[in-house]
């Protein structure tokens, strides 16, 4: 996958900040990763650390600086198109991410089903879910057992999140975290 872009939205973020492997799995996988400004600013701000019982700031800066992460800004045309994903239902930071990925014809990132929805239905086909890129880091690793599991109960944990039942890696997943 190298070479390509990737653009995350603020679920996909959470869940790797979550998962305690952040880095290992930016780093793995050779793709371009981008976020949208408006997600970047508005809508990561937070994961729950259960071990210490309260919130904890998620900071991306650093890896800004280390080049793993481009933070982008919509053109004029990406924010109208913005606006009609909004009308669609979508939240902005989804509706951010959707039209700038759309637009520039990068893959996105995205575990929010509305966003999974809108894609499909304009036949949008460069779409990642956090169990996807999370086996492909695994993968590309040769993650032990120990730290693949890890990773998933801290992104069910602190990420609050789990595949739904349709996900393709729904088995996958469960059975690596139980």
């Amino acid at each position: 996958m190298s070479g390509l872009s990737l653009i995350l939205d603020a679920s996909c973020i959470i869940n790797f900040y979550a998962s305690g492997f952040f880095e290992d799995i930016l780093s793995s996988i050779k793709m371009d990763w981008k976020i949208a400004i408006y997600v970047y600013k508005n809508e990561v701000l937070s994961i729950f650390n259960h071990e210490k019982n309260e919130k904890e700031k998620i900071i991306l800066a650093p890896y800004v600086t280390k080049n793993l992460i481009e933070i982008v800004s919509p053109t004029d045309d990406e924010i109208d198109e913005m606006v009609y994903f909004v009308s669609q239902n979508l939240d902005d930071g989804e509706a951010y991410t959707l039209s700038i990925g759309k637009n520039r014809n990068w893959y996105i990132a995205t575990d929010d089903k509305a966003a999974l929805n809108q894609l499909t239905r304009i036949n949008f086909t460069k779409i990642l879910t956090t169990p996807e890129i999370i086996k492909k880091w695994t993968e590309n690793d040769n993650v032990s057992d120990s730290q693949i599991k890890l990773c998933l109960q801290n992104i069910q944990i602190n990420g609050k999140f789990r595949p739904p039942k349709n996900s393709l890696l729904y088995t996958w997943w469960n059975g690596k975290v139980n």
